[in-house]
């Protein structure tokens, strides 16, 4: 299995030549998705962009995971930066050639990260109080956005394994999900 994770054979496009500028690893993630009205997704992202759906149907996801070891190419992770909790809520598109994903927020339990994501990567970052506990065999996760002059935002929930890991088929939705390797933002 963990050969798998080691290949790209399966990507839609070939690796960048450049080095990548950062690495971070998730953990228990949670990837809830529900069925949107495409109109409605649509008004709220870019021009610029499409919005990709599976068999006709725009989606939604909520996912959120905690992350460890963040840090820049050729950096040490730092305890109190490289270790979080965070929670997206995204969409699907596509600019015409590339599937990819469209981040309406990102909370973070670090400061520090949401400005830097918020200030050098152009993405909707907030700050959060959030706590992810692994409990017995499920996770307990909370989020409450305190982002100073932003919307209020809270998730809570409970999730655990339901089966064993099994590799997406390409084809199914599982894998359209899944299977994005750029995202999309603007400058503000």
């Amino acid at each position: 299995m963990n050969s798998f994770f080691n290949q790209t054979d399966h990507r839609p496009w070939e690796m960048p030549q450049a080095n990548c500028s950062m690495y971070q690893h998730w953990h228990d993630l949670l990837f809830a998705h529900w069925p949107m009205d495409a109109k409605v997704l649509s008004a709220l992202i870019p021009d610029s962009l499409l919005l990709d759906t599976f068999d006709g149907q725009a989606w939604i996801g909520v996912v959120p995971f905690w992350m460890s070891g963040i840090r820049g190419r050729g950096f040490p992770a730092v305890p109190y930066l490289s270790q979080f909790p965070e929670i997206n809520v995204r969409t699907y598109v596509t600019d015409g050639e590339k599937a990819g994903v469209w981040f309406f927020s990102l909370d973070a339990a670090n400061r520090i990260a949401v400005h830097v994501a918020r200030k050098y990567f152009c993405l909707p970052y907030y700050h959060a109080q959030m706590e992810c506990l692994l409990n017995e065999n499920h996770v307990e996760y909370s989020s409450k956005r305190i982002h100073a002059n932003m919307p209020a935002a809270e998730f809570q929930g409970n999730y655990a394994p339901v089966d064993e890991v099994q590799i997406a088929q390409k084809g199914s939705l599982e894998y359209w999900l899944a299977e994005r390797y750029c995202l999309y933002t603007t400058n503000p």
